[in-house]
């Protein structure tokens, strides 16, 4: 592809799929029309041109294909959804500019469900609405803010395995994730440069592997995440998750959940932590820790660096310990966290 006008050429390509044929759809969005090629880039057809009518476009965005084949398409300006054949017959459309039900202020991104149901982002009115394969309303979540289920202009959005549905949360620098009813479930991403940090995040994508790609806009690159159920792995730093994680080659802070084999840091966790580098400010248990430790309020065990304000157990420290419960001296004594206790 190049700049322009004619078959094969674009002016701001913006949303891209595949069929189970391997056929690339792509909108086009400021040429108002959608193309498609073979997996080779072959040029096979285009379809659509500026206007508000029926299989017209004013800066077509998102693009989704359904399981039967045809071809989803959302319209930016339009605020409308379009649904065609795979050769490009108009099939339907519905939606309108608005804030009810249905109606949309910048219709944005769009995924699709085992079931086949319709995920679109409602951009400016900072929400996701979700729709039967035939475009009938189902429900709607979100609305302005930094919360957790809140967005500042939600933008990309995907289907994982399990079908819960995978949002960039653009202006928050961050990826949400919610049951297909809208239930938050966790969230990871902050804003900055270094692994696992987003500016101005916009695409996203769930490999067949799991794998999620995400487009960081303004940071100039694409960045690559696992998922697995409601853990995520990340190969670099990570920051911000609500719920478990594990294998993290970089630091990890301000983790909810349990944190297992980190290569780096770990800072303010409030679940167990194992086979970690240093920890500080946990209130789990830590065990298998290879560097130091302070102001744990759980057990720790296993540790070849120092540790320091233990409120719970602590044994077999290979190192400096200080303020222990319970000391490894007490322990070979017999001395039980009980035996303080009572």
């Amino acid at each position: 592809g190049t700049y322009g006008g004619g078959a094969g050429e674009f002016r701001n390509p913006q949303g891209i799929t595949t069929d189970s044929a391997g056929n690339v759809y792509i909108t086009d969005t400021d040429n108002s029309r959608v193309q498609k090629f073979t997996n080779a880039g072959i040029f096979i057809l285009e379809w659509g041109t500026s206007g508000t009518g029926e299989g017209e476009f004013n800066k077509p965005f998102g693009i989704a294909v359904q399981k039967d084949g045809n071809i989803i398409v959302t319209d930016i300006i339009n605020n409308n959804i379009q649904k065609f054949t795979n050769a490009g017959i108009f099939i339907q459309r519905w939606g309108t500019t608005g804030t009810g039900d249905g109606e949309f202020n910048s219709a944005g991104g769009i995924s699709i469900d085992s079931a086949g149901n319709i995920y679109i982002t409602d951009i400016s009115n900072k929400r996701v609405q979700k729709f039967t394969s035939k475009g009938v309303f189902l429900l709607k979540w979100g609305y302005n803010g930094g919360g957790f289920g809140l967005f500042a202009y939600p933008f990309g959005i995907a289907t994982d395995a399990n079908d819960n549905i995978l949002v960039i949360d653009r202006n928050n620098n961050r990826v949400q994730r919610f049951t297909g009813m809208g239930v938050f479930l966790d969230t990871f991403g902050n804003y900055g440069a270094g692994n696992g940090e987003f500016d101005t995040p916009q695409g996203i994508m769930v490999a067949n592997n799991g794998n999620i790609y995400i487009t960081d806009t303004n940071n100039n690159r694409v960045q690559v995440f696992t998922t697995a159920g409601a853990e995520y792995k990340l190969t670099g730093d990570i920051g911000g998750i609500t719920s478990d994680i594990s294998n993290i080659s970089g630091d990890a802070t301000n983790i909810t959940g349990d944190a297992s084999l980190i290569v780096g840091d770990v800072t303010n966790i409030n679940g167990d932590v194992t086979n970690i580098t240093s920890a500080i400010n946990i209130t789990g248990t830590v065990t298998n820790l290879t560097g130091d430790i302070s102001l744990l309020t759980g057990d720790a065990s296993y540790l070849s660096g120092d540790a320091t304000n233990i409120k719970g157990d602590c044994g077999l420290i290979v190192g400096s310990f200080d303020d222990c419960a319970i000391s490894p001296a007490e322990r070979a004594a017999g001395v039980n966290i009980i035996d303080l206790i009572i």
